[in-house]
């Protein structure tokens, strides 16, 4: 089976590939939860899975299992605020579980969560999650049962998740269920790296500042990014570029409005060759294509369409690639992936050598996990000729 040889794509000639340290809740906690008791934290979070969206489950052993796992949250946690919170695709899989003693909150975005109860989360339990990770990331406890569910999931796709999970602490795993619970905490040491290279190009550049995101996971990262620019300098306008994806939802516009003077909904970009998949992207470009931004304006996005219609359409612009250590690695540094485990599509190579050329933007290649772990995505070009800056925060990952 073929397998995918990406090349390392970065210009090492130039240095502007910066390590930043993103404060975990420093610059929201206080404004979403002003909570300053000094009360104990109490609330235990058990984050839901919509496990029967996963490839390769066996759903009524993976609800056995989550509910052993949930017996033992009772037991090690007593006399705590029990939460479980819904994962944001669940259907009904809650109905398969033994929630007594548990308070069912919102179908919310987990980071959002943390976010507006930063100051009262004692510990975060999954069977396994991304929202595990983010909260290890932020200074919680944070637990996964994954070991435990190696009987309820294919070998292929039980394979493929504990590659992606090969990098976290093994404190984070609870790996059987006579195990006594122990905090596993990380201290997190906020350098100012952030704010210290936002104030560089802020002395550079004195117009509004378009920050742009697909992926509700980086919701967090934005929202630092946006009151750290108001905390450099109030009257500085901060606008929000987002694709309409279904995860919005999770994250209500009015959680967030109160950060950005602006915030701009364009169609969701898939790499397809579908005709009205392909009229969205040609709408989004052009949306973003209109945008009045000046030559002063500064641009800060993660990957996505849009960060990339903006990188493109305005190049004099100071541009700035947000990403984590580990989607770095993935997009930039020399890597082989499996043909076992990754395929590309006819759409998606039709997107990256017709549409993006014809609606002149960077191409991009991208890769689908076959059993859906995690997708990969790279620009065809070095990423920081693309962008002035690239700003690199490490992950557990």
């Amino acid at each position: 089976m073929k397998n995918f040889v990406f090349k390392r794509l970065i210009n090492d000639s130039k240095d502007n590939i910066r390590d930043v340290t993103i404060p975990p809740y420093s610059a929201l906690g206080s404004v979403i939860n002003p909570d300053t008791s000094g009360r104990e934290s109490k609330m235990v979070i058990f984050l839901g899975s919509d496990f029967k969206n996963i490839p390769g489950v066996n759903v009524k052993e993976f609800a056995k299992i989550q509910n052993l796992c949930l017996d033992y949250v009772r037991r090690e946690c007593r006399g705590y605020d029990l939460r479980y919170k819904p994962h944001p695709a669940e259907t009904d899989e809650a109905s398969l579980m033994d929630l007594s003693g548990f308070k069912i909150e919102s179908k919310i975005l987990a980071e959002i969560f943390y976010f507006k109860n930063a100051r009262k989360i004692k510990y975060v339990f999954a069977a396994f999650s991304y929202g595990n990770i983010a909260a290890y990331d932020s200074g919680f406890n944070s637990y996964m049962f994954f070991d435990l569910f190696r009987n309820a999931i294919d070998e292929p796709t039980f394979s493929g998740f504990k590659k992606y999970f090969s990098k976290i602490p093994k404190e984070c795993f609870i790996n059987s269920f006579s195990q006594v619970l122990k905090e596993n905490r990380k201290n997190i040491n906020n350098d100012g790296t952030l704010e210290k290279n936002m104030r560089e190009i802020f002395l550079k550049k004195d117009g509004d500042v378009w920050l742009s995101i697909a992926d509700t996971s980086a919701i967090v990262d934005i929202l630092t990014v946006a009151s750290l620019a108001k905390k450099i300098n109030p009257s500085r306008n901060i606008n929000l570029i987002i694709a309409d994806h279904h995860r919005w939802a999770t994250v209500p516009i009015e959680d967030i409005k109160e950060y950005f003077d602006k915030i701009i909904i364009v169609p969701r970009a898939f790499r397809s060759m579908r005709p009205a998949r392909i009229i969205k992207a040609v709408k989004a470009a052009r949306m973003i294509k209109k945008l009045s931004l000046k030559p002063e304006d500064i641009i800060i996005g993660s990957g996505s369409f849009a960060t990339n219609c903006l990188a493109s359409y305005f190049p004099s612009n100071i541009k700035v690639f947000l990403t984590s250590r580990d989607s770095f690695s993935l997009i930039c540094e020399g890597r082989v992936f499996s043909g076992s485990n990754f395929r590309t599509r006819p759409g998606f190579i039709f997107f990256s050598r017709v549409v993006e050329p014809l609606l002149g933007v960077e191409r991009a290649i991208f890769l689908e996990h076959k059993q859906r772990v995690h997708n990969v995505g790279r620009f065809t070009r070095p990423i920081n000729d693309i962008f002035d800056y690239v700003w690199v925060h490490p992950t557990v990952l």
